[in-house]
Parts: structure tokens; C-alpha cells; sequence
């Protein structure tokens, strides 16, 4: 029941089983402008789901048919990723002074998210060589704010992808929000 109730978005359907190999678009959406809630839609059929659960940002859930991550800020400067609710940290996230940040422990460690470019409308979450994993090149309108999501061929073989691609999302629409963008 508890497994059931979390793959089921407050706002939708079911979600659909996260195929890394799924080839086509791959975008965050907000389907209600000014909400705080997103969905992953790859190849039509919605994936993941992203609800920021405070108001300024200090939390969010990640929901995906087999995983849930759990986003919760320590401050000043950290953010704590957690596998599901009550459990236990699996890693640490260290904010950027200019929007992204890194990874600090944990099986991705070293892990950085990064802009492309001066806009900050192109990211990308690189490897400790800078080599990118996932890209993320963001889309506006009116009250709502998306993003179309690449994966390198390296990404698509990572047991932890869905982390990335719901992490990296999070942080950016943290940014965004952060900054007035």
C-alpha cells in the first residue's frame, strides 16, 4: 500500500516505469501554471513527478514508479538527499555560490552541476572530470517554467540517473526561484 501510494502523483495518473533508454523528448512540465509541482514526460507517458513541499524551496519529493528521493535543506549550506521519507541520508549536496553546487559524499560524489552558459538557461550535472551526464536547457511562459532533459550515453547506464535527472531539476528550479529569473 505505502509503495502504491507513493508511485501515485497528487496531481495525476500513476506513474509509468523510468526507462533510461527511452529515446525522444524527455521534459519537465508544469501542467498548472504558478503550482509547484513538475512531471518528467518521456515519450508521451508521464515518469516522474516533482512537488516542492515548502514554500521557500527547503524541501522536495522526487517520485518515480520504483524510487523516491527526498530533497531537504541543512543549513547553511547543504542539501540532505534521502531514499524515501524516514530514512536515512545517502548523500550531501553542497550549494554554489553562483547556482549549482557539488556533490560531497555518497556513491556520485564529486558530481557537479554547473551552467552553460551567462543566461543560466543551458546546465548541465557534470562528472569530477567535467564531463557532462545530463543536460537541461530550460523553457519560459507565462507563470511556468519547463526544461527539456538529454542524456549522455554514460547517464543512461547509471543505476542512480533518476537521482541526477530529479536532482538536477530541483536544483534549478531552486536557483530560478532564488534569483527571479
Amino acid at each position: 500500500m505505502w509503495g502504491a501510494r507513493l508511485a501515485q502523483s497528487p496531481d495525476g495518473p500513476a506513474l509509468e516505469p523510468f526507462d533510461p533508454n527511452e529515446r525522444g523528448a524527455w521534459r519537465w512540465v508544469q501542467p498548472r501554471r504558478a503550482r509547484r509541482h513538475w512531471r518528467l514526460v518521456a515519450g508521451g507517458r508521464t515518469v516522474a513527478t516533482l512537488d516542492r513541499r515548502s514554500l521557500f524551496g527547503f524541501s522536495a519529493i522526487a517520485r518515480f514508479r520504483d524510487a523516491t528521493w527526498v530533497f531537504r535543506r541543512q543549513m547553511p549550506f547543504d542539501l540532505m538527499i534521502l531514499p524515501a521519507e524516514d530514512a536515512a541520508a545517502v548523500a550531501r549536496w553542497r550549494f554554489g555560490w553562483l547556482g549549482g553546487g557539488r556533490m560531497l559524499d555518497g556513491a556520485d560524489a564529486g558530481l557537479r552541476l554547473k551552467p552553460q552558459n551567462f543566461w543560466c538557461t543551458r546546465w548541465a550535472l557534470l562528472t569530477p572530470e567535467l564531463l557532462p551526464l545530463v543536460r537541461f536547457q530550460e523553457h519560459f511562459g507565462f507563470l511556468s517554467f519547463e526544461s527539456t532533459v538529454s542524456l549522455e550515453d554514460a547517464a543512461r547506464r547509471s543505476p542512480t540517473l533518476s537521482l541526477w535527472v530529479a536532482l538536477g531539476w530541483y536544483l534549478i528550479v531552486r536557483h530560478q526561484r532564488r534569483h527571479g529569473d
